[in-house]
């Protein structure tokens, strides 16, 4: 982690990726901040950036890869003892 920092503090004002400016145009100029005037009309992307874009997509991956349960699930203990009843069959009490 700490290798992970100082790479990125080392890295923080040049660019890692390019991005045509056809594709970046609404926020070409945003991905490649701190350095806005030399990057930004060239289609750069700064450090910064593309840590924020990394770190969204991988969330989103992960989230659609591994959804969570919508409802919780629970288990009604009276409503199974009433059916064990009625089939005539003896359920042990957890304990």
């Amino acid at each position: 982690m700490l290798l992970l920092g100082l790479l990125t503090m080392t890295l923080w004002e040049s660019a890692v990726a390019h991005v045509p400016p056809a594709l970046s145009s609404p926020v070409g100029r945003l991905l490649g901040f701190p350095r806005l005037r030399d990057f930004g009309s060239f289609g750069l992307v700064a450090v910064g950036p593309w840590l924020l874009l990394c770190d969204s997509a991988t969330t989103h991956l992960a989230k659609a890869a591994f959804p969570q349960p919508a409802v919780a699930v629970s288990i009604d203990t009276d409503r199974l003892a009433r059916e064990a009843e009625a089939a005539k069959r003896v359920i042990a009490p957890l304990s």
